[in-house]
């Protein structure tokens, strides 16, 4: 029912914004941290629940000059390989974030990321966990360009064992907040 519901939201602000013109594309990247760690390597390298590698696109509807709403589909994921085996984790959104301008030059967002199908695996287990909700704060400034934006983020996101390898499975709740550095590049 709340993915029905975000794909609704997310497909309203493309027609809504394709009848008003007052859209960007835009991509998103950045680098995280954060949450419980799943696995960690002999040198201390740690694979962790809200890591590493996000990336993002979408469209970035104008409803006033003071007030945008980004709405996007992405991927966010990490892994590590070592000499006996590996892990990875990795999860699919739709996100949908409104952002207030203070100024020419800053902003602040909040919003909600419906997380699909996050998922753990390494060489002998596979974790699946359950589709979660989770809320966004981030701030955002601009530099010489209007074209892109800096920022950071944070996203407190829980995360439910559903089953592990192929077996129904009931475990206490994982951490996978993360905090981040984001860019976007609006076209």
């Amino acid at each position: 029912m709340r993915l029905a519901g975000f794909i609704l939201l997310f497909i309203s602000s493309i027609t809504i914004a394709r009848a008003e013109n007052n859209v960007n594309l835009f991509v998103s990247g950045g680098l995280t941290t954060g949450g419980d760690t799943f696995a960690e390597t002999n040198d201390g390298t740690k694979l962790k629940a809200g890591g590493l590698i996000y990336f993002a696109v979408g469209i970035n509807l104008t409803i006033s000059p003071k007030f945008t709403i980004q709405s996007s589909l992405g991927y966010h994921f990490d892994s590590l390989d070592a000499d006996n085996g590996y892990a990875d984790y990795t999860r699919t959104f739709i996100e949908v974030l409104p952002f207030y301008k203070f100024s020419d030059t800053f902003r602040v967002g909040l919003g909600v990321s419906y997380i699909m199908s996050p998922e753990y695996d390494n060489s002998w287990n596979n974790v699946k966990f359950a589709d979660t909700t989770s809320p966004i704060l981030e701030l955002n400034w601009r530099g010489a360009t209007d074209s892109i934006w800096w920022g950071l983020r944070y996203s407190s996101t829980d995360l439910e064992v559903e089953k592990i390898n192929n077996y129904s499975f009931s475990a206490e709740k994982l951490d996978g907040s993360y905090l981040g550095f984001m860019v976007h590049f609006y076209f």
